[in-house]
């Protein structure tokens, strides 16, 4: 995304239904094989965005939608993290576990991360979670177990956003449960996605 590694310098998107717009235009040529979209936290919602884009564009479904730590779009509630001053938002960080502490008391690290972190909490913090329509692939959620931000009926939420099958994944940690256990993660996906 922009604002990150190699494209650090370029503007962070203005609002969500731009960032979904513009990574449309880069997926698109690419969708003429079976695809299924993973999203992590904001990346959920934009994944479920993106894939609703793209099917009111025309092109394929995908055969999966894997929403992770992240609460459906009925129980999306907004925030003001984005507008915190710099040790608030580390605080935040801190707290849901994400990011070193050591990390982020250092100033050069701040100045790097600091800018593309609060544009992320911007965008989804005013994102109007208005989606329309249902996907016609299944849908996984997936969370961690001991995840304070996130109630298993917000996670099951999801399941009223497909017209095809739905289920609710538990592992163990929090917010970041998937830093711990990539292995375990990579297999639930692998299998359903054969499925």
């Amino acid at each position: 995304m922009p604002g990150r590694e190699d494209r650090l310098d370029e503007p962070l998107p203005a609002d969500l239904p731009t960032l979904v717009a513009d990574l449309a235009a880069a997926v698109g040529p690419l969708l003429d094989r079976p695809w299924a979209v993973f999203g992590h936290s904001m990346g959920a919602a934009v994944g479920h965005e993106l894939a609703l884009h793209l099917l009111r564009q025309g092109h394929r479904p995908p055969v999966h939608l894997f929403a992770s730590a992240r609460e459906a779009p009925q129980y999306h509630h907004g925030g003001t993290v984005h507008l915190q001053d710099d040790n608030a938002l580390c605080a935040e960080l801190a707290r849901l576990g994400g990011t070193d502490a050591e990390l982020l008391a250092m100033p050069e690290v701040r100045a790097l991360v600091l800018p593309a972190v609060r544009g992320d909490y911007r965008l989804i913090e005013t994102y109007p979670a208005r989606p329309e329509g249902l996907l016609p692939c299944s849908v996984t959620a997936l969370v961690g177990t001991e995840d304070e931000e996130l109630t298993v009926e917000e996670a099951e939420g999801w399941k009223s956003w497909t017209d095809a099958g739905f289920d609710l994944l538990g592992f163990p940690g929090s917010h970041f449960y998937l830093s711990d256990q990539p292995a375990a993660i990579v297999a639930a996906v692998v299998e359903r996605l054969r499925n």
